[in-house]
């Protein structure tokens, strides 16, 4: 009797597991065709006086908030990406109808904004550590602003400052946002420069593949083209990479990349580009005074020096933008 009871439970919950499914899968049907049909040409039929005929489109959130909210568990993905396209769907066509010259769009748009921004911060102030992963490898959050002083005192969801530190925003980064900030020095912007895209090629998969060995030595093809292989072997190596910060170690291994990254970019006469003709004026000058006259008498031991002066302050602006601690 337990067994067949058992197993009257048992194909209850499966045909209830494929009902919920079916309903899910059907449901992503319907979401995908009609909101392909309908939002991809609602630009161009948009304005106040003909807003296309959206009736349906209350029904079929209903079901899929049935369906989601019936099968939902943490870390159900499917369920987020559903939400997340039918979100996008509806603020992004709000803000089409608005770049169109709708008022009521433009309006309303902003309302919700409003609100879901007020429920966010909130959120981020009780349940902080659930977006620390959104947060820490990121240098923009979503804030509001008021001009309202009695509001910035009495919610701190105002203040910037607050919400940035309340989320560890930028922790991971690896970017030094405290204190003293890497200046507009040459050495620095062309270093962060280089760490973007080194970062980038951290974080991504090729959408190709190349053969290569195991441990491919750091080493460009010639030209200035970036082959395909080229961007694999960055990519290899941009991934051994620890969190940026301004530990020895650390430092010594990011220069390791970003030198021949910087030598590729730039070409292997680096020296001749326009932005670096100050370094030619310097090096000459220092070159007329007897203590540096022989050493630099010669036209290739005054390019050489140049060169070395260049690297030497690219690298000292790669540890000007590195965080000062490491990421925790």
């Amino acid at each position: 009797m337990k067994n067949k009871r058992a197993g009257i439970k048992k194909h209850s919950l499966e045909k209830k597991a494929r009902t919920r499914e079916e309903a899910r899968a059907s449901v992503s049907r319907i979401l995908r065709v009609q909101l392909a049909r309908q939002l991809t040409d609602a630009g161009a039929k948009a304005s106040d006086d003909n807003i296309p005929d959206y009736e349906w489109l209350p029904d079929l959130v209903g079901t899929l908030s049935w369906s989601l909210n019936e099968s939902f568990e943490a870390g159900d993905k499917k369920c987020i990406q559903h939400l997340d396209t039918i979100g996008y769907a509806g603020l992004g066509t709000l803000l089409n109808f608005a770049h169109r010259g709708s008022e009521d769009a433009a309006t309303k748009l902003s309302e919700r904004l409003i609100q879901i921004l007020e429920l966010f911060l909130q959120t981020c102030d009780k349940k902080p550590e659930l977006f620390y992963p959104a947060a820490e490898e990121r240098s923009i959050w979503p804030g509001l602003i008021t001009l309202e002083a009695q509001l910035k005192a009495r919610y701190r969801h105002y203040d910037p400052t607050w919400a940035r530190k309340r989320v560890r925003l930028g922790e991971r980064t690896g970017i030094n946002y405290e204190g003293k900030l890497a200046g507009n020095a040459l050495g620095s912007n062309i270093a962060r420069g280089l760490f973007d895209t080194i970062e980038r090629m951290r974080r991504i998969s090729l959408a190709f593949k190349v053969a290569l060995p195991k441990n491919p030595p750091l080493v460009f093809s010639k030209g200035s083209k970036f082959t395909d292989k080229d961007n694999e072997v960055l990519r290899l190596w941009a991934k051994r990479l620890p969190v940026l910060n301004r530990r020895k170690d650390v430092l010594a291994k990011w220069w390791s990349v970003m030198r021949p990254f910087f030598v590729k970019s730039f070409g292997n006469d680096f020296e001749n580009r326009e932005m670096f003709a100050h370094y030619w004026t310097t090096v000459k000058t220092f070159s007329l005074k007897p203590k540096y006259a022989e050493k630099l008498a010669k036209d290739c031991q005054r390019r050489n020096e140049i060169r070395r002066r260049i690297l030497k302050d690219v690298r000292q602006g790669l540890q000007s933008i590195a965080a000062k601690q490491p990421a925790t």
